[in-house]
């Protein structure tokens, strides 16, 4: 932008013959263009962490703070996110002057992690369970599995136990069942 900012002079001021002349002063000031950048949309897991990235100003204002570890901080963390949020920023320059820009931090769906259906199995025997909804897989308790780490092992049970298994999605983003 171009800010004009005029000094004080005489208005009568021209040059002539015989006549006096009042000097006068005109200052121009040229400013840099005001842009505010919120940086770009990003997409992570229900509860997850992510950094936003502020530019522009020399004073930041994030709206809302929901989830926002310091809603005045450049590149403030949003911590924990249970919904999709859209974030407003605004800065201010060094002449007092704003500018607004905004982002998107989008959810990836949840996934749905399945244990399968109940087993039972003959004492001294053995049953495969099978998980599935994810691309990785951790099971507990280990005791008597065969695999914690697959997605079907084999399950070698003395008592009646219950297995939970946690699941990450090709995201990276957790589920149990």
């Amino acid at each position: 932008g171009l800010f004009i900012k005029e000094g004080k002079g005489n208005e009568n001021n021209f040059l002539g013959i015989g006549c006096k002349s009042d000097s006068a002063q005109t200052t121009i000031t040229i400013v840099e263009p005001l842009e505010a950048n919120a940086g770009e949309d990003v997409t992570i897991c229900r509860g997850g962490t992510t950094q936003l990235d502020g530019s522009g100003g020399v004073e930041y204002l994030w709206i809302p703070s929901l989830y926002l570890d310091d809603d005045i901080n450049e590149d403030p963390l949003v911590e924990g996110p249970l919904t999709d949020m859209y974030y407003n920023l605004i800065i201010t320059d060094i002449n007092g002057c704003n500018d607004t820009d905004d982002v998107n931090v989008f959810l990836f769906p949840d996934p749905i992690i399945d244990a399968g259906e109940d087993q039972y199995i003959l004492l001294g025997s053995y049953v495969m369970i099978t998980a599935s909804g994810a691309v990785s897989y951790t099971w507990t308790p280990v005791e008597s599995l065969s695999e914690p780490n697959i997605y079907n092992p084999l399950s070698y049970a003395a008592e009646n136990t219950t297995y939970y298994v946690y699941g990450t999605d090709e995201n990276g983003c957790t589920g149990m069942d």
